[in-house]
C-alpha cells in the first residue's frame, strides 16, 4: 500500500519571503557598517603607530633608506596579521555553521539521509543508522532495499527518486515489512538548492498514525454496517426535503433502493399525509428544531406503515439544513398491544395482579373469589379460602358486626365513607387490615367486592414512633440538664483555676482544691456521656485507644447496671488504635449495658472484653459487608436470658 503526500512551499514563502529578505538585507548592512568602522579604527591605530615609529627612528639618526624598509616591513606584517585573521574568522564561522547544521539534523525526529549526484552517501544522522541497522550499511542502497519486500512500493519509491533527481521534492508513504512486523515509512526527497545532484531524504515511522487511520476505517466500516442493519431507520434530509442518508432498513420498509431514494427521493414523498404548511424536511407544522411525531409513511406498493419519526434540524455554518431523523415501525406494536388488550379482556380479572387481598362475596357473606394476595395474607390458598364464610376468617365478633352493617349498606346503595379495621384469622396468628367495599357487577350479578389492605407494617411503624416520641423526650431532658449542669461545672473548674493561681503546691488548701477541680472534670466527663446518650453531641471521629474509653464509661455504666450487676472488664494487651466517636461508642455500650441489665432482672454479671480480630476475605454481617483487614472487637457478654429466634429477626429494628 502507497500514500502520496505532496510537500507544497508556496503557501509559507510567499508569507514570510518578503520579510526574510528585509531582515536579511538589514542585518547584512549592519554587518557591514560594523566591519567598515572596525577597519577604520584599525587602519588609524596603524598609522598613529607607524607614524611614531618612524619619529623615533628619525631622531635616532637612521638614514631614510632604513626607515622605508621598516615602514614597508611594518606594512607587509600588518597586511599579513590583517588576512591571517580574516581567514581564521571565515573558518571559524564555516565551522560553526557545520556545528550547528549537525546538532539541527541529529535532533531531528526522522531519519535523515544526504546523497550526492552519484547515490553515495554524504551524511546520516543517528536515527538513519538506527534504521538500516538490521539491513545493511547505512546508505541509499539499503534504504532501497527496505521495501523491496513490497514491489509496489519499491516501485514508488524508485519514481520518487527519479523525481528527486529531476529537482522536484515531494513525499510519500511505503508499506513494508521489518523482521515478519508490518512498517509504514513516510519518505520524503528534496533537492539540496545549490548542489547539483545532492538529495536529501527524510524517513518517519509512521507506524502507529497508520494503525489508528485504519482503526478509525474499521470501526466507521462497523458503524455503516450497524446503521445499514439496524431495527430502526435513520435518514437524513437537506433544506429541500431530499435525502442525503438513508440506512437499508429505512429503504426495505420503504420498498425503495437506496440509491433511487437518494437521488430522487424526498421526505415529505414517502409521508401518506405531509404536513401543508411545513418546509419540505418538516414532519410538522411548527418551527421547533426537535420534532417528534406519530404518522404514516408509504410502504411497499404504497401500502401504508404506521411509525414514529424523531428528528432533529441542524443549521450548518454555511446555512444549509440538515436533519438528524429515526423512523420506528409501530406496525407490530400496535398488533402486540391488540392482541393484549384481548386477551385481558378475556381471560384476566383485575384483581388477580393486585398487590392486596381482593375479595368476592355474595348477599349470604360466601367467599365466590379471591386473589392470590389475600390468601397470602391468611397463609394459605386461594382453593382453600373459596366457598368460606366471611364470618369464619374475622377474629372478634364486633369486627364482623360493623362489617356487616357496611355490607348491607352498600347492598342499599350506600357508599362507604371510610375504611373499617378488622382482625383476620392467619393461621396460629393474628392480621390487622383496613376493609374498602363496593358493589361489583359480572355477568350481570351483582357481588361486592372486599379490599382488604394489610395494616401489620402500619400499626409497628405507630408503635416504634410512639416510642422514638418517648426516648426523644428522654434525650430532651437529658440534653437540657447535662447543658445546665456543665455551665456549673465550667465555673467551678474556672473558680478552682483562680484558686491555683493564689494557692501554689505546698500550701494547705492546694490539695483540696486539685481535688475539687478533677472530681469536676469527672462530672464534666459524665455530662459528655449524658449528652451522647441524648444524641445532642457533634460526631468527632478521632483515632483513639478502645481501653481508655471503655476505662472511662465504665463509672457511668457501674452506675446504671446497679449494685447486684457485677461489672468485668477485660482488656486485651495488643490492641490496635481505633478511629471513633467516643460519644458513640459509649452510647452504644451504654445501650447494650441497659439491655443487658433488662435481661438479667437487675441481677447477674456483665463482661466486657476486647481482643483483635482479623479476616482475610469479605465478610458479610446482616445488611453490612466487612473488607478485609484487621479490627479491633468488643465482646459483650451478660448472664441474662438470651434471645429468642423470633426477636433476633427483628433485633436491628429500631426501638423493637
Amino acid at each position: 500500500m502507497v500514500s502520496y503526500r505532496m510537500t507544497d512551499h508556496s503557501e509559507f514563502i510567499s508569507k514570510h519571503h518578503r520579510q526574510a529578505i528585509g531582515q536579511d538585507s538589514t542585518h547584512a548592512r549592519n554587518e557591514s557598517d560594523r566591519h567598515r568602522i572596525r577597519l577604520a579604527i584599525i587602519a588609524t591605530a596603524a598609522v598613529s603607530y607607524l607614524v611614531l615609529c618612524l619619529g623615533i627612528a628619525t631622531l635616532i639618526g637612521f638614514d631614510g633608506f632604513t626607515v622605508s624598509v621598516i615602514a614597508l616591513i611594518f606594512v607587509g606584517a600588518f597586511i599579513l596579521a590583517f588576512l591571517t585573521q580574516k581567514l581564521l574568522n571565515a573558518v571559524s564561522i564555516q565551522e560553526k555553521e557545520r556545528h550547528l547544521l549537525h546538532e539541527v539534523i541529529e535532533g531531528s525526529r526522522g531519519a535523515r539521509l544526504i546523497t550526492d549526484a552519484d547515490d553515495k552517501t554524504v551524511y546520516t544522522n543517528t536515527k538513519f543508522n538506527s534504521l538500516c541497522k538490521t539491513q545493511g550499511r547505512p546508505g541509499l542502497e539499503t534504504l532501497t532495499s527496505l521495501f523491496s519486500n513490497n514491489p509496489d512500493a519499491l516501485s514508488h519509491f524508485t519514481f520518487l527518486a527519479d523525481k528527486a533527481h529531476r529537482g522536484l521534492t515531494d513525499s510519500i508513504e511505503l508499506q513494508t515489512r521489518i523482521d515478519d512486523r508490518e512498517y509504514w515509512f513516510s519518505v520524503t526527497a528534496q533537492p539540496v538548492a545549490g548542489w547539483a545532484g545532492y538529495i536529501h531524504w527524510r524517513v518517519d515511522d509512521v507506524t502507529d498514525k497508520m494503525a489508528a487511520e485504519k482503526a478509525v476505517h474499521e470501526e466507521r466500516e462497523k458503524l455503516i454496517d450497524f446503521t445499514d442493519n439496524a431495527p430502526v431507520g435513520f435518514f437524513s434530509v437537506d433544506e429541500d426535503g431530499r435525502f442525503v442518508f438513508a440506512n437499508a432498513t429505512l429503504a426495505r420498509w420503504l420498498g425503495e433502493d437506496i440509491k433511487n431514494l437518494l437521488n430522487v427521493g424526498t421526505l415529505h414523498n414517502c409521508l401518506v399525509s405531509p404536513p401543508e404548511k411545513a418546509k419540505p424536511y418538516q414532519i410538522l407544522d411548527n418551527a421547533n428544531n426537535k420534532q417528534m411525531a406519530k404518522t404514516l409513511m408509504k410502504g411497499h406498493g404504497g401500502k401504508p406503515i404506521l411509525v414514529s419519526i424523531n428528528q432533529t434540524i441542524v443549521t450548518l455554518p454555511d446555512g444549509k439544513i440538515r436533519t438528524r431523523g429515526v423512523v420506528n415501525d409501530l406496525t407490530s406494536e400496535e398488533e402486540m398491544h391488540k392482541a393484549l388488550k384481548e386477551s385481558e379482556d378475556r381471560f384476566q380479572r383485575f384483581f388477580e395482579e393486585a398487590p392486596l387481598g381482593v375479595v368476592m362475596v355474595s348477599e349470604d357473606g360466601i367467599i365466590n373469589d379471591c386473589n392470590a394476595s389475600f390468601a397470602a395474607l391468611l397463609g394459605t390458598t386461594i382453593k382453600d379460602v373459596e366457598g368460606t364464610s366471611l364470618k369464619n376468617l374475622i377474629e372478634r365478633d364486633t369486627d364482623y358486626e360493623n362489617l356487616s352493617a357496611t355490607l348491607d349498606r352498600i347492598e342499599e346503595e350506600q357508599n362507604m365513607s371510610a375504611p373499617i379495621e378488622v382482625t383476620l384469622k392467619a393461621g396460629e396468628g393474628r392480621v390487622t387490615s383496613a376493609v374498602y367495599a363496593r358493589k361489583f357487577k359480572i355477568d350481570d350479578d351483582e357481588n361486592i367486592v372486599l379490599h382488604f389492605i394489610d395494616l401489620t407494617e402500619q400499626k409497628s411503624l405507630e408503635a416504634q414512633f410512639v416510642q422514638s416520641q418517648k426516648m426523644q423526650a428522654i434525650g430532651q431532658l437529658a440534653g437540657g440538664v447535662a447543658h445546665d449542669f456543665n455551665n456549673l461545672l465550667t465555673a467551678m473548674i474556672g473558680f478552682c483555676d483562680l484558686l491555683l493561681l493564689r494557692h501554689k503546691p505546698g500550701d494547705p488548701s492546694f490539695g483540696d482544691i486539685m481535688q475539687i477541680k478533677q472530681n469536676s472534670n469527672r462530672a464534666s466527663n459524665l455530662v459528655r456521656q449524658l449528652l451522647a446518650f441524648s444524641r445532642q453531641q457533634t460526631l468527632q471521629p478521632k483515632i483513639q485507644d478502645i481501653t481508655d474509653i471503655l476505662i472511662e464509661v465504665s463509672n457511668l455504666l457501674r452506675r446504671l447496671l446497679g449494685p447486684n450487676i457485677d461489672l468485668k472488664l477485660v482488656h486485651a494487651s495488643n490492641l490496635n488504635q481505633v478511629k471513633v466517636d467516643e460519644g458513640q461508642i459509649e452510647q452504644v455500650l451504654i445501650n447494650l449495658a441497659v439491655n443487658a441489665r433488662d435481661a438479667m432482672d437487675n441481677e447477674g454479671s456483665l463482661k466486657i472484653e476486647t481482643g483483635m480480630y482479623e479476616n482475610k476475605k469479605h465478610e458479610q454481617h446482616v445488611d453490612d459487608e466487612m473488607p478485609p483487614g484487621q479490627w479491633v472487637a468488643i465482646n459483650v457478654t451478660d448472664t441474662g436470658s438470651g434471645i429468642d429466634d423470633a426477636t433476633m429477626k427483628r433485633i436491628f429494628e429500631p426501638f423493637f
